[in-house]
């Protein structure tokens, strides 16, 4: 049986359908640029309003004056509420009447036991081997 070719095109293709992962403080400082990509983020929930469908997160191991609204409509309730580390993976909604991003979040789960730092080194260390194939 012969196996299906795939062509560079059909290959970004498919890595383009992938959500990127990104520090909380990469998305507050590229702004405006990330309107409608799908990401994923790591933050500890600060406030969480289950009213309004609203978590503002923020990550101690990376910079913690930066903080990320999220939109928690599709994935109420926040189980582990306030103060609980998650991983949220959705799209980036610019709102200009607010003037910053917001996570509208598909899916979470609770990431309160993960190494953070560790999570990162290895994330910086999947960055760099994916520039140098660039090259």
């Amino acid at each position: 049986m012969a196996r299906p070719t795939t062509s560079n095109a059909s290959t970004n293709q498919c890595d383009k359908s992938y959500s990127q992962i990104f520090r909380i403080s990469e998305i507050v400082n590229r702004g405006q640029e990330l309107n409608g990509q799908d990401v994923k983020t790591i933050g500890r929930v600060q406030l969480y309003d289950a009213m309004t469908s609203q978590a503002t997160i923020y990550c101690v191991e990376d910079d913690p004056n930066c903080q990320l609204i999220v939109s928690t409509q599709f994935i109420e309730p926040l189980i582990s509420g306030s103060k609980a580390t998650y991983q949220f993976i959705g799209e980036l909604e610019w709102q200009s009447h607010g003037h910053r991003l917001v996570l509208k979040a598909r899916t979470c789960r609770d990431v309160s036991k993960l190494d953070i730092s560790r999570y990162y080194q290895g994330l910086d260390c999947m960055r760099q081997f994916l520039n140098s194939k660039t090259i």
